[in-house]
């Protein structure tokens, strides 16, 4: 391959400068006037990996355990099965239970990526070396075999193609690069991929899962363009990115048409669409919105975007009941009673999040960052840890009782490999900046450091007992003073106005597109207190056909409870008809509460529940 010059990473951050007035007057739900890139596409920037420090708290908790459990994996462990399909010698590599197994290979080029991202946040060598291993071994089984290993779907070449740009862009690695072109030329050149049949609702059949090769692709050749490729390759890549559109889809949405009148042309069920990769599918419509900028992309995604949150999104912020299905009302009710696979917990949150993540950037509104903050605390922080290539793969709201539990019956498979890489993405979910001012999306203890035009460091730390407290402490530090703005995204779940002081006194702020703004001068060591009031709330999925017949769950702040044990009559214990404060009394553990007359009712956060635990988090108004 030819070797070719490092190009600085496409995903390095611009750097931040300060300049903001007061906020005195700002109108409620204002327009945010001092963003500098407010006319740009893209209306703020995400830090990169190593910009974002977690500290001691839950969030911290679940990404140690996670990335110590896949930094067991060596890059021998990773290729072993390429290589002994390549049949070459597997070196130290140990079978770890996919060869011969229907998951085989499912999530190699997954755990690629999360090795070079792992990098990105570490800046160790050892973890360098571990990816220029995975190259150079990857190099020597396509050159061995003559093609790219097991190639046989758009899914295997979508998750090739990103690994193959995380390891150049994150880690300045030339022959990934090289890699990607020759990918490229291989997908342009084989009639499979440069024409894909590309049927409305496919994700099993002869093509499967493609909805991403877009925003691969895109990607791509915005690195091929910074790299100074030739404008015909570059047009040839997003060319290959246009015909992955699925606009079929999408128009369902632009349209405001109803889905249910729609049917999967083939696939796994044909009744009903695969929810994971159809909502991923957006993550490509906005990688076309930032690249060509038509309106269309944007508009049909937030359509989408309210589709979800009004009909599927569950209290955890999960989707997709029996096996992973967008479903009408009654169905999901009914789901709810009859089955156990309620949500795949590890790769629909990595959709939520990338999505969440894009729509914030390119709208600069922070409701976007709500569905984030769910599944983060209910879904990757209420997992269990992934053991022997087993992920929590199936989350069980089961209305009569559910058990959490990592199934045998799924090692290796997509969750396997998408859990490090959505654990990874809590450090670039929690803050952002739009080069002048810093935005709070996540309220976990953490530390960001950003660097100014004039080269001034500033840092903030984020350190509370939330969620077990109503109270998130920032503090400031820096040499000299800076002008800029703080803002803090205002959840839904809020049960009153959040309060703000600075330095121990109580301030205004302004309300701007869903943040709660701060615009002063800002001195080392500036503390600000957020108050951000928390209740107990339902969170229900009502079905008028059934005479309002419901499911509903139980929430404290962003934070979803679960009863302990399995209950199938919890329902005739707490009623939706009535307020949960009404009916539940705070115990003296945080965020444990019991039921009003029978105390041996305790819900306790999801999260909390260990292997093996039975739970009751779904009730539903009365049994079908």
């Amino acid at each position: 391959m030819k070797k070719r010059k490092i190009l600085a990473s496409l995903l390095a951050v611009a750097t931040a400068f300060c300049s903001l007035a007061g906020c005195a007057g700002a109108p409620e739900n204002g327009v945010i006037e001092d963003n500098p890139l407010a006319e740009a596409r893209v209306k703020l920037e995400q830090f990169d990996y190593g910009d974002v420090k977690l500290t001691d708290g839950l969030f911290k908790d679940v990404y140690d355990g996670c990335l110590e459990y896949y930094g067991t994996l060596t890059a021998d462990d990773i290729l072993y099965c390429w290589r002994e399909a390549a049949q070459m010698d597997t070196g130290s590599g140990r079978d770890l239970g996919w060869v011969g197994t229907r998951n085989s290979e499912c999530c190699i080029a997954q755990l690629i990526s999360a090795k070079a991202r792992r990098y990105a946040a570490t800046g160790k060598e050892e973890d360098l070396q571990t990816v220029r291993d995975l190259l150079e071994g990857f190099q020597e089984i396509v050159e061995k075999s003559g093609t790219y290993p097991r190639m046989w779907s758009q899914y295997f070449y979508e998750k090739t193609m990103r690994a193959l740009i995380d390891i150049y862009t994150l880690c300045g690695l030339e022959g990934a690069y090289d890699m990607a072109c020759d990918l490229l030329s291989y997908g342009l050149t084989d009639s499979y991929y440069a024409q894909p049949k590309k049927q409305l609702g496919n994700n099993g059949s002869d093509e499967c899962e493609w909805y991403t090769m877009s925003e691969a692709l895109y990607l791509f050749a915005d690195v091929a363009q910074q790299k100074g490729e030739s404008a015909s390759l570059v047009r040839r890549c997003r060319d290959m990115a246009k015909l992955y559109e699925y606009t079929e889809f999408w128009d369902i949405f632009y349209n405001e048409e109803n889905l249910f009148d729609y049917k999967p042309e083939v696939g796994s069920w044909p009744e009903y669409f695969h929810a994971y990769s159809h909502v991923n599918s957006f993550n490509s419509a906005l990688a076309a919105y930032e690249t060509n900028g038509n309106e269309y992309y944007l508009d049909a995604t937030q359509k989408f975007w309210d589709w979800m949150k009004s009909s599927q999104r569950l209290a955890t912020g999960g989707y997709g009941l029996q096996y992973e299905w967008l479903l009408p009302t009654e169905k999901i009710v009914d789901y709810m009673q009859t089955t156990h696979n309620t949500t795949e917990t590890q790769c629909t949150s990595y959709a939520v999040v990338n999505l969440d993540n894009r729509l914030m950037r390119y709208t600069l509104d922070a409701s976007y960052g709500q569905w984030t903050e769910d599944v983060f605390y209910n879904m990757t922080i209420g997992s269990l840890e992934t053991k022997d290539g087993k992920a929590d793969y199936y989350s069980d709201y089961n209305t009569s009782g559910g058990v959490k539990q990592v199934r045998d019956d799924w090692a290796w498979a997509c969750c396997a490999g998408t859990r490090p890489l959505v654990v990874l993405e809590y450090l670039r979910s929690i803050y952002f900046h739009d080069t002048r001012n810093l935005y709070v999306n996540l309220y976990t203890n953490s530390e960001v450091t950003f660097e100014t035009e004039s080269g001034q460091k500033i840092t903030l730390a984020q350190q509370s007992d939330f969620p077990q407290s109503e109270n998130v402490n920032f503090t400031l530090g820096m040499e000299g003073s800076a002008e800029f703005s703080l803002r803090f995204r205002k959840p839904d779940w809020l049960a009153a106005d959040a309060t703000v002081q600075v330095n121990g006194e109580k301030v205004s702020y302004s309300l701007e597109n869903g943040w709660i703004t701060l615009r002063r001068t800002w001195q080392d060591g500036d503390a600000v207190t957020l108050t951000l009031p928390m209740e107990l709330r339902f969170s229900s999925i009502v079905c008028e056909d059934y005479d309002n017949y419901a499911v509903y769950a139980v929430s404290y702040g962003p934070v979803t409870l679960a009863c302990e044990g399995a209950h199938a009559d919890l329902n005739q214990s707490v009623l939706l008809e009535k307020s949960p404060a009404e009916q539940l009394e705070a115990t003296e553990t945080p965020l444990t509460f019991r039921v009003k007359g029978n105390e041996s009712l305790v819900f306790k956060p999801y999260y909390e529940y260990k292997d093996g635990d039975i739970y009751t988090l779904y009730m539903c108004t009365a049994s079908l």
